[in-house]
């Protein structure tokens, strides 16, 4: 059973926010209207409040409170990260600030919120600073507190201490310092029009038998107590006072020891627990001990049914055990024993077609927890020698591949320390290729595996390294150089007569990847061997290259389609080399996006590839006979779901030794995604999805 890549968490407990966080700190906010002018930056107050859910946002002028949900904050940025906003650096040196002292930019922050992955729907927030130092602190504090996995698993009743605190915070009036009832009622109720329902309201809270003046209430008065107090009164929840009473509190109005020690032991019977009664015991006191804390002078009758209310909606009783938000599996196992979160076609940001390339975009979907993300690198439309990543034969428009892995390298590992892959869709000149690989190792530096580890070679029978023997590593997947191939296709490219000889394997090794293998065109009624030039090379039309064939005796010219083009040393290893997709004819090319023909990869960018070397699918059978943990395939959504319904068995045991790709179908034009759970059940590792696109399939891969 495979087990899941996923965050890495800060803690397993609510945010501890320092006190100097929860006070006050001045602060000028940007204003979020780009088009607004003049350019003028507003006064406010920051803070956090004290149980870590909401940055507060006082806006001293107008005296208004803006809550932002730490929870939904995606990244905070200051220095060199830092983008200023239109008319920013305008106003900053009309007025003399940062010009003398140090650059604007390092007393800034900046935020991006919202509950979407695409860089052009978040808002982007803007403060500056004093100093450099409350800059950095706000920034780094901002990120740890917003990444905590608790904000993103709370409890019921975490939940209702967050509305507390919003309440307590984003109804206040800045003047009385008091919460408006009417506010209050507009906070609880969806529709002021519903009068029976406001004056429901009206009337638990005044049996809350608080002290309202001017209808007003002090917050500090208004405790999180008396908030679930009024909750318990307004959502009348009969479920539960029916469980209340068939334990035991029907007489007594209150559950006693030996009431909640047999329902704390009957909750556990269907998990063939074997704890001791005594052991339960303990367990029922800790639990009256913890929820009656807020009831003083009943606490020692025993738990009420608001306490026991509050044991149902806590992390004490959720289906989950919250332990398991933690990294909590053994990370020392092959890396193909692990769902990988994969991203398909990273850079865009909406649609395949008609989206937009955006840098930004590697850096949310990275800030997930992604650990594969796709490259698709492409010579640039200026004609000049820098490698561009855009969507191959769409209009979208480009953006530059130096940008783009050097966010990969600021965002890798922000999030989560284990191996971050890079799946390279490559169709760019032996040039390109050559600087792409430079790139590569000058910006990654030793955070790129550059040759296997010793102590888990690239060869036959040795499994992959496991996650922990990977950790701040970067591995790139791309098309690999066979070591068997001759090294004359690299060496004349000037030339038109070129001599082959190579092995299938070498071929399959040299093509493989989830792109069509169509590599050459074959002749059968010519003693010349006829093929084309690498696409990437052919201008007018394609070329074709004649050469001396030697060493024929041994040889034999096999599978004479247009697609196989290439002697074989051994007539039963030749099988078909195609896409894993389906089985295509040059009448009918395929049409996913993914099937487009690459590259061939050049030496450069061939030294780079360990474990995880693309090649095409033959069959499950070839695969378990070559025990090539570090060669991998790729699969289009239809075809694996193909093989799970025909040879499943086969795939889970594949899955087991060497990792698998679904990208999606090429029709899902809108970039909409499919469902990775059906490939999940057979162990499919990497199930790239659209991240742009929100939803419950794309969830899951969270």
């Amino acid at each position: 059973m495979a087990t899941r890549v996923s965050k890495r968490l800060f803690s397993l407990e609510l945010n501890d926010v320092p006190a100097h966080l929860q006070t006050p700190t001045f602060a000028l906010k940007w204003s979020e209207e780009i088009k607004k002018s003049p350019a003028v930056p507003i006064i406010v107050n920051l803070s956090i409040d004290s149980k870590g859910f909401y940055l507060i946002c006082v806006n001293r002028v107008k005296k208004e409170v803006e809550c932002f949900d730490l929870a939904l904050i995606h990244d905070t940025r200051t220095g060199s990260q830092v983008s200023l906003p239109q008319g920013g650096a305008e106003y900053f040196d009309q007025n003399h600030i940062g010009v003398l002292d140090v650059p604007v930019t390092s007393k800034w922050l900046t935020i991006y919120y919202g509950n979407t992955f695409v860089a052009s729907e978040l808002r982007i927030v803007h403060f500056y600073f004093e100093s450099t130092s409350l800059a950095r602190e706000w920034t780094e504090k901002l990120f740890q507190l917003g990444h905590n996995q608790i904000l993103r698993n709370l409890s019921s009743l975490d939940c209702l201490e967050k509305i507390h605190s919003k309440i307590i915070h984003g109804l206040l009036d800045l003047d009385k310092r008091k919460i408006p009832v009417r506010s209050l009622v507009q906070f609880l109720c969806k529709s002021n029009r519903d009068s029976s329902k406001v004056r429901e309201i009206h009337q638990r809270l005044e049996s809350l038998k608080l002290n309202i003046i001017d209808s007003t209430i002090d917050p500090n008065e208004f405790t999180f107590n008396k908030f679930f107090s009024l909750y318990m009164n307004l959502i009348q929840c009969h479920e539960t006072e029916k469980l209340f009473n068939a334990i035991g509190g029907i007489d007594y109005q209150y559950l006693n020891l030996e009431n909640m020690k047999v329902f704390l032991k009957k909750q556990n019977e269907t998990l063939n627990d074997t704890t001791a009664m005594d052991l339960y015991e303990i367990k029922a006191n800790d639990v009256i001990k913890k929820y009656s804390e807020h009831d003083e002078y009943d606490r020692e009758k025993g738990m009420s049914n608001e306490s026991f209310l509050r044991y149902l909606l806590s992390f004490d009783n959720l289906i989950i055990d919250p332990k398991k938000l933690d990294l909590c599996m053994n990370m020392d196992k092959p890396l193909a024993h692990y769902f990988i979160s994969s991203s398909h076609n990273t850079y865009l940001t909406g649609y395949q077609w008609t989206g937009r390339s955006s840098i930004e975009m590697y850096r949310q979907v990275l800030l997930t927890g992604c650990r594969c993300i796709e490259l698709d690198v492409l010579d640039s439309e200026k004609k000049s020698d820098e490698p561009e990543i855009k969507h191959k034969n769409t209009p979208v428009k480009p953006v530059l591949f130096i940008e783009v892995i050097v966010a990969i390298k600021e965002y890798a590992f922000k999030v989560t320390p284990y191996p971050l892959v890079l799946s390279i869709e490559n169709h760019c000149s032996a040039k390109t290729q050559t600087k792409m690989a430079q790139y590569f190792v000058d910006v990654f530096g030793k955070s790129l595996i550059t040759e296997p580890l010793k102590t888990h070679p690239c060869s036959e029978k040795y499994p992959l390294p496991s996650p922990n023997d990977l950790k701040y590593k970067i591995l790139i997947k791309n098309k690999k150089i066979s070591t068997n191939s001759t090294s004359s296709v690299n060496n004349n490219n000037n030339n038109n007569h070129q001599i082959i000889n190579q092995k299938p394997d070498a071929i399959s090794a040299a093509t493989g990847s989830d792109t069509s293998s169509d590599i050459s065109t074959f002749s059968s009624t010519s003693t010349d061997i006829s093929r084309t030039k690498r696409l990437d090379e052919s201008k007018t039309q394609k070329q074709v290259i004649v050469g001396n064939i030697f060493s024929l005796e041994n040889q034999q010219l096999l599978n004479a389609s247009p697609r196989h083009c290439f002697l074989n040393h051994n007539p039963d290893e030749l099988e078909e080399c195609t896409d894993v997709n389906e089985n295509s004819s040059s009448e009918n090319p395929p049409s996913d996006g993914d099937t487009i023909c690459e590259s061939k990869a050049t030496k450069a960018m061939s030294d780079l590839v360990h474990y995880l070397v693309p090649v095409p699918f033959k069959t499950f059978a070839k695969a378990e006979q070559l025990s090539k943990s570090f060669e991998m395939s790729s699969f289009s959504e239809d075809r694996a779901l193909s093989l799970i319904r025909e040879q499943a068995k086969e795939f889970v045991a594949y899955n087991q030794r060497q990792i698998s790709r679904i990208y999606p179908r090429g029709t899902r034009l809108e970039s909409s995604n499919y469902n990775p759970y059906m490939y999940w059940l057979v162990g499919c590792q990497m199930c790239a999805l659209n991240y742009q696109t929100l939803g419950k399939t794309k969830d899951k891969n969270l």
